[in-house]
């Protein structure tokens, strides 16, 4: 019985490949370690920079983890600030001056602007001004012509503000691995041909 238990444990531990999603805001954020947490960089350019992030998460599914994360330079060990949500939020437009709340900070996505802080408070005149001095903020413009989706001109990393033309700080884009959930029916079905191997073993030891 006791290989039955072991099997069983082995099975589960292999398939909890679960990324580690920190709650809240994240300042000095190692990059290494978030890697090693399983997150995956999809995106990666300089503050001054455009992309599309629809393209990066309109195809995922709504629960799957996503990050928005800051950093003064490529070659930076840390995050300088970092938050996760879920597609779901993240693909949720906002008001203007409004947030909604998920895993511990305050997101917005509108056609002004898109990024999280640690305080409900916001000041959207494009990006988020609403004090300048608080690290656990970010905030990315965007393009109201273009459906929300082209984000431009980074402007805040943490209390690193006017960085629309700064390609030395970075942005980042994480995806989280999804976890592996094993169906009921199959967890049931391989419990039954374990404990049965159990019985056959002690039936030939007879």
């Amino acid at each position: 019985m006791k290989s039955c238990l072991v099997a069983l444990l082995f099975v589960f531990t292999g398939m909890a490949h679960a990324t580690v999603i920190p709650f809240g805001v994240e300042n000095d954020y190692s990059k290494t370690q978030t890697l090693s947490d399983g997150w995956s960089i999809v995106y990666q350019g300089g503050y001054g920079t455009t992309f599309d992030l629809n393209t990066l998460i309109s195809g995922l599914d709504s629960n799957v983890s996503v990050a928005l994360a800051g950093a003064t330079s490529d070659g930076a060990i840390n995050f300088d600030v970092f938050a996760a949500t879920t597609a779901g939020i993240l693909n949720s437009i906002t008001g203007k001056n409004a947030t909604i709340f998920d895993n511990g900070a305050f997101w917005y996505h509108n056609d002004l602007s898109v990024g999280f802080s640690n305080v409900s408070t916001i000041t959207q005149g494009q990006a988020d001004t609403f004090n300048s001095s608080n690290r656990a903020a970010l905030s990315w413009h965007t393009i109201s012509s273009d459906n929300n989706t082209t984000r431009y001109g980074g402007w805040r990393s943490g209390s690193n503000t006017g960085l629309n033309s700064n390609n030395i700080f970075q942005r980042y884009v994480l995806i989280g691995t999804p976890v592996e959930v094993p169906e009921p029916t199959s967890l049931v079905l391989l419990g039954l041909s374990l404990v049965g191997l159990s019985f056959a073993r002690k039936n030939k030891a007879k």
